[in-house]
């Protein structure tokens, strides 16, 4: 059996629970457990468009949270706290 050995942090999902839609986050610290909120990029509050006409404009006021891991990469929760599912291929 061959086994393989990545140092690169596993990528987690980082789609919207409700509406499928990328996932806005920024977050600088670097310590193990260390967490900050995160939106939907389709809502409002991640837009940064000059908003025109609101009914062109889908929303979704899903919010959760971006975890730092302790291989660095960062995993997304929802506000309970419960871990975004991977995709099932």
């Amino acid at each position: 059996m061959i086994y393989s050995f990545s140092d690169e942090p596993k990528q987690w999902n980082n789609k919207c629970p409700e509406c499928n839609s990328t996932i806005r986050w920024n977050h600088t610290r670097s310590k193990a457990g260390t967490k900050s909120i995160v939106h939907c990029s389709n809502n409002l509050i991640a837009s940064r468009l000059h908003i025109k006409r609101l009914r062109d404009i889908k929303s979704c006021f899903w919010k959760g949270y971006v975890v730092r891991q302790k291989d660095g990469g960062i995993r997304f929760s929802n506000k309970n706290g419960e871990w975004i599912k991977e995709p099932v291929l």
